[in-house]
């Protein structure tokens, strides 16, 4: 039964997980620059904060799954899941699939000036305050969308009424 539920916890980790690599090379100058962007920001602090997020979700469907789950099982799947994910982001990993993004986006240029922004009082405050945004913001939406599903199944099902399925 234990290994059942890690088995379950390994699926959704590899879906959560799997992103297409990347196509392309981004020159050394511009991946310094863009570094330099995403450690200024806190892109790091963001991405944990979307981790501690999953983790709690990957959690919530197995208790879904599994509502007799011990509470100790539970405990040591959200300290895995959520080191695994610290150590990924810290490993540095994360940057190699966004350098392509920015490559697309922004010019080197481009990429300087925002720097700048991040170096001013401004700039330092909004890399403070983006992680609880981002968790904060994360939460409304999934609730948001969470109170869109009774009106959205009624509407499916009347709609699968409509052309005579069942």
């Amino acid at each position: 039964m234990k290994s059942r539920y890690i088995y379950h916890v390994l699926i959704i980790a590899f879906f959560m997980l799997a992103t297409p690599l990347p196509a392309g090379a981004v020159d050394a100058e511009k991946k310094a620059v863009i570094k330099e962007l995403m450690d200024l920001s806190g892109a790091n602090k963001v991405a944990i904060v979307m981790a501690d997020m999953t983790s709690k979700s990957m959690l919530d469907i197995i208790k879904k799954q599994k509502p007799d789950i011990p509470d100790k099982a539970l405990q040591a799947v959200d300290e895995e899941l959520r080191t695994f994910f610290r150590e990924k982001v810290e490993a540095g990993g994360l940057y190699e699939l966004i350098y392509p993004i920015y490559d697309v986006k922004f010019s080197t240029e481009e990429l300087t000036e925002i720097v700048k922004f991040y170096k001013t009082p401004l700039g330092r405050k909004v890399t403070k305050e983006m992680p609880e945004i981002t968790r904060q913001a994360t939460i409304k939406g999934q609730d948001w969308g969470q109170s869109l599903v009774p009106e959205l199944q009624a509407r499916v099902q009347k709609r699968l009424q409509a052309e005579g399925i069942k």
